[in-house]
Order: C-alpha cells, then structure tokens, then sequence
C-alpha cells in the first residue's frame, strides 16, 4: 500500500500502467476500488492514478474536511505520483474536488472531466440548514419528506399503437419518463401489455 501525507491525514493512492497520466478521483462514500470497471482499458494507454478521498478506503478520516482539502489531497497524491501534469476526471462529488483542482492548479491539468457532479460558486445560494441532516437520518424518513412523484400515464408506446395507430396523446405531450423503454417493458406475467410506470 502506498500513502502519502496531505495535512493531517494519510491519503492511500495507487498508480497503474504506462502512458499519459490521468487521475481519477472517486465520489462521496466510495473508495477508489470503484474505477474497477475502467481501469483495464485505461491501463492499455495511461499511467491511472487513483485514490481514496479522506473518510474512504484505506484513508484516514478527519472531522470537517473541505472540497479545498480534498483538492489539495489530489495535489499531493499527483506530486508523489511524480507527475507534473495529468488529465483529471472526477465524478459525483469528486468531479467538485476535480474542478476545484483545475481552478486552483490549472497548470496541473492536461485536461479536466467532471462527471456527474455540480461545482461551488458564489452565486449559488447554499441548501437549506435541514440539508446536512438528511444524510443521518433514515431512509424511510427522507422518502416522506420528498416530493411525491408525477403522475405517469399507464400506457406504453406499443400499447397506444395498437389502439390508435399513432401516437398516443401522452407520448405527443411528452408527459410521461424521458428514458427508453426497455424492450421487456411491455411484458408482464399475466400477458397484458400495459404496465404502471
């Protein structure tokens, strides 16, 4: 296991393959084992440096640690890689600790990828003082205090096609789910070809 101290906590990193540097940095909760997936791949034609965040993996945990830290965390696990320059990509809240990075190292960055995630800025109003709570408190409990969803209409594109021979008013209007249907979406074990969303 290779460590490298940034502040006050001891930051676990790896690197793998040859080639161009690119450094992955992992979302909130998930530990760098998470690049699994794209690591084989990345390894044909990069160096892959990864990490785990403060608080995952084998890194230590602190108390009240900032995007900045963590930006700085991804500094330090650069510099004892040896690398000057790297493409960064992070995701979910790594794509924040990737931006502010690139915004306070930019010439550290060979390029920047931000994946699914929202950046801090000053004009953006900050979430209300019950948001911090919502991540101690039950399941159960978040899912009544959400908005209750939309109201979907129960038929499926196939289903309005065999009625009407054209689309259905639902479909025109585009009220219902924007992603595709699966293709077993019109099956169901009793036969019937209409499902609720």
């Amino acid at each position: 296991m290779t460590f490298v101290t940034s502040g006050n906590a001891r930051i676990h990193w790896d690197a793998q393959g040859e080639g161009t540097p690119v450094l992955l940095i992992m979302g909130h909760l998930y530990g760098s084992q998470m690049w699994y997936p794209l690591l084989p791949d990345l390894m044909k034609r990069h160096r892959v440096i990864t990490f785990d965040n403060r608080g995952t993996g084998d890194s230590d945990t602190t108390r009240g640690v900032t995007i900045e830290q963590m930006a700085a965390d991804a500094l330090a696990v650069l510099d004892a890689a040896g690398e000057p320059r790297a493409h960064v990509y992070g995701v979910s809240m790594g794509g924040g600790i990737a931006g502010e990075f690139a915004m306070t190292w930019p010439e550290r960055c060979l390029s920047v990828t931000l994946g699914c995630t929202a950046l801090k800025t000053p004009d953006l109003k900050r979430s209300g003082s019950r948001a911090p709570w919502v991540y101690h408190m039950p399941h159960w409990l978040v899912r009544l205090m959400a908005p209750p969803p939309r109201a979907r209409p129960r038929c499926t594109i196939s289903r309005c096609w065999r009625r009407t021979g054209s689309r259905c008013a639902a479909f025109a209007n585009r009220t219902w789910r924007s992603r595709p249907i699966p293709p077993h979406a019109n099956a169901r074990s009793n036969g019937s070809p209409c499902r609720r969303w």
